[in-house]
């Protein structure tokens, strides 16, 4: 592969739209308040001369440490999804969450049920191949790979602008926090109106990580509609005749891929001739 071919590939790549750019972009936020006096009183003229006459030199080690950060995030996106997906003002998910830390200790190898948001009743969806007698969270990851190109790319789609917004809500909010900490002896005037820029953008985007985790929640509905039967034909499972068939049938596929020692498989198989 030539080097625009690797150059192509490195800027359309999912990591650097979702986990870089979000990152830096926070990184460089709180890089010119520090460089305006923070957490002492702000000079925004001088943090300006800072940048604009700073040798590339001086800037690389911070774009080291903001790629880097970037890079080992990114395998927590499904976590980070999960907490933005939180409703965080409920005392039920709170309580819940002290109860897991302090006395469950023998759970720890799963998480606490926790109240969801819109957002998480959406992007953690019950309903897309459940009316099919399908649990979701078993058959997805094997319905996945049989997808046709044109339904994978819908729903790839969506579910990288799902990650996309979750990304920004996360890193605005947790930029929120680190400038208000940051500015408390600045004061309080722009202390709350520089906390505000991150907070407006985390509250932008988590309206729109609402209205894409919709469209991902119909994409997945689309894709259980056109290819479950492409998921038993891959296993070599005999079609159903009826809905009632269908739905006993993945209802005991579904249970066999929770628990293979109990059973679920059918009694016999169809092979291709």
């Amino acid at each position: 592969m030539n080097a625009a071919g690797m150059l192509d590939r490195l800027t359309s790549s999912k990591v650097i739209l979702i986990g870089i750019l979000p990152t830096c972009a926070a990184g460089l936020f709180l890089a010119f308040l520090v460089g305006a006096g923070a957490p002492g009183p702000l000079d925004f003229a001088a943090a300006w001369r800072a940048t604009t006459y700073s040798r590339v030199g001086q800037a690389i080690p911070a774009i080291i440490g903001v790629l880097l950060l970037s890079i080992v995030i990114h395998p927590l996106q499904p976590l980070i999804v999960w907490l933005v997906s939180i409703r965080w003002f409920s005392r039920k998910n709170w309580r819940a969450i002290l109860t897991y830390l302090i006395i469950d200790r023998a759970k720890r190898d799963r998480r606490p049920t926790l109240r969801m948001s819109r957002l998480g009743r959406l992007t953690y969806h019950r309903t897309a191949g459940g009316w099919y007698g399908f649990a979701i969270d078993r058959a997805w990851p094997r319905l996945y790979p049989v997808l046709s190109a044109e339904t994978r790319a819908m729903v790839d789609d969506r579910r990288d602008q799902l990650d996309l917004s979750a990304r920004v809500t996360f890193t605005a909010a947790a930029t929120t926090v680190a400038v208000f900490l940051l500015l408390l002896r600045s004061g309080w005037v722009p202390c709350l109106l520089l906390s505000a820029i991150p907070a407006a953008l985390a509250v932008v985007s988590y309206q729109a990580a609402v209205l894409v985790a919709a469209g991902y929640h119909e994409a997945c509905r689309v894709a259980f509609d056109l290819h479950r039967f492409d998921l038993l034909t891959a296993m070599h499972i005999e079609l159903p005749q009826t809905p009632a068939e269908e739905i006993a049938l993945n209802h005991n596929l579904s249970q066999f891929w929770e628990a293979p020692q109990n059973g679920g498989l059918p009694a016999s198989y169809k092979h291709p001739t």
